[in-house]
């Protein structure tokens, strides 16, 4: 499974990273030692998971993972964890507001 994080950091791909929601509620990707990294970007490449896939999943779990691709600013990160796996949510909008739906 593949996703899009947003950086400024210099990385280098095959790097293994690390997955999770921060104190602020914001999905955020650091490096195994803690090191902030990145966002995850709220608009995800076609082919890669959506944003609320995936926020809607992690929950409080950490999810391991890899630097596919570094292009600038830009990672796509691969993963492989159950924990994105066992989850499908689809966000619908309702009279104007956003739900998430079981798939």
């Amino acid at each position: 499974m593949y996703f899009c994080i947003t950086t400024e950091k210099n990385v280098k791909a095959g790097e293994v990273m690390v997955l999770k929601c921060n104190c602020r509620g914001e999905i955020v990707c650091c490096l195994i030692d803690g090191t902030f990294v990145g966002y995850l970007c709220d608009r995800q490449p076609e082919g890669c998971l959506g944003f609320w896939e995936i926020a809607s999943a992690i929950g409080g779990s950490c999810v391991l993972c890899n630097v596919a691709v570094k292009a600038g600013k830009v990672l796509i990160m691969y993963t492989d964890s159950k924990v994105l796996a066992n989850r499908r949510f689809s966000r619908v909008e309702v009279e104007g507001y956003g739900m998430m739906v079981q798939v």
